[in-house]
Parts: structure tokens; C-alpha cells; sequence
């Protein structure tokens, strides 16, 4: 059986995790969203967004453990043959060598609910436009953009650890070291959104 870590994810501002979708007049951006218009947040892009900070951390000061390999498979590194980049090694999450399954993160199932009873999800979103401004201070025609907003909440998700039990408390330390590290994520973090907060919540023994 698997170790499970929970852990919470918490916005201290609005934040825009993308869809890659339009809502045509609506906004130029859309946020993810489930079935259900609840925000949300796909593993696929936890897993990233946590890899790219053990990295940064792993250059800094090697884990033990092999962790990164146990944890997000192998990363591939960029190589030249006959002038062209190539990558020696695999990025396939189905035979990368990861240990590891990462959940979606939602917002709570009482929140949710409770939303849903009250037809109150749109309340959940705002829109915040911009435009580009030439050289003159005149904004330019036809550049005016609004990005979907989620505004600051809390969402929840897990992450399976399938590698060796031995290795299970080595491994909460080091993703609790990489989480802590995060402080912003989501489209315009470097303009004021997305800032956050990762907290473990609970180990499975």
C-alpha cells in the first residue's frame, strides 16, 4: 500500500493557474476549472511547478537520498548531436522511474457544497483587464486583454509515495524542505498574483 502526504495549498492573493482556454467576450484567460465550475488545480502541473523548486534547491545543495529521481522521475538533460538538442534521458511519467503519484488539489468538499447549494460559485472569480501602451502613452488599439481570477483561498491534495517505506520519512523531509520554497505560483506571479503557501497537513504511517 502506498504512504499518502496531504498537503494544503493557501493564497494569500488572486492567482490564475490557466486552462488554455478563452471564454471569448468574457476573458481572454480562463482558469482550470472541474465539472462543477470549482477551481482547481491538475496534478500534472503540482508535480512541475514542485519539481522546478527541487531543482532550483538541488542545485544549490544536493538531496539525499536520490530523491528527485524517487520523487519526479528522471529529468531530461538537454545534450547537442551534430548541432541539434537532444535529450539523453526520458520525460515519460509512465516509465521515468518516479515513485510517486501527485493529485489534483480542489477546494474543500464542505466549501464546495456549500457554493453549489448556493449557486454561489461565480463569486469565486474576478476579472482583471489590461492593455498594452506604446512609446507616445497611448494604449494601443484592439490590445485590451482580461485575465480570469480566482480569489484567495485554500485547495487540498495528496501525493502517493510507492518507493521504499525506508526512505518514507527522508522523503517528507525533503518535500516539506521544497514546498517551503514556493511563494508564488500561476500566470503574472512576478506582477502580484498567485502568492501561496504550501503546508503539509498529514503523513500516513
Amino acid at each position: 500500500m502506498p504512504k499518502t502526504l496531504e498537503y494544503k495549498i493557501k493564497f494569500y492573493s488572486f492567482w490564475h493557474v490557466g486552462a488554455g482556454l478563452t471564454g471569448t467576450t468574457y476573458a481572454d484567460d480562463l482558469v482550470n476549472k472541474n465539472e462543477d465550475g470549482l477551481p482547481m488545480i491538475p496534478g500534472k502541473t503540482l508535480k512541475g511547478i514542485i519539481r522546478d523548486a527541487a531543482s532550483h534547491l538541488e542545485s544549490l545543495q544536493p538531496f539525499p537520498n536520490h530523491f528527485l529521481k524517487s520523487a519526479f522521475g528522471l529529468i531530461p538533460k538537454e545534450k547537442r548531436v551534430n548541432g541539434d538538442i537532444v535529450f539523453s534521458e526520458t520525460d515519460d511519467e509512465d516509465s521515468n522511474g518516479a515513485h510517486t503519484f501527485f493529485s489534483s488539489a480542489y477546494i474543500s468538499e464542505a466549501l464546495a457544497d456549500a457554493l453549489l447549494s448556493a449557486k454561489a460559485e461565480t463569486g469565486l472569480y474576478q476579472l482583471k483587464a489590461s492593455t498594452k501602451i506604446n512609446k507616445v502613452g497611448v494604449a494601443e488599439d484592439f490590445s485590451l486583454r482580461k485575465m480570469e481570477m480566482t480569489i484567495p483561498l485554500e485547495l487540498h491534495a495528496t501525493i502517493e509515495y510507492f518507493g521504499d517505506s525506508k526512505q518514507w520519512d527522508s522523503f517528507c523531509e525533503n518535500m516539506e524542505k521544497t514546498m517551503g520554497f514556493i511563494k508564488k505560483m500561476g500566470a503574472n506571479r512576478h506582477r502580484g498574483l498567485g502568492r501561496c503557501e504550501f503546508i503539509i497537513t498529514s503523513k500516513s504511517e
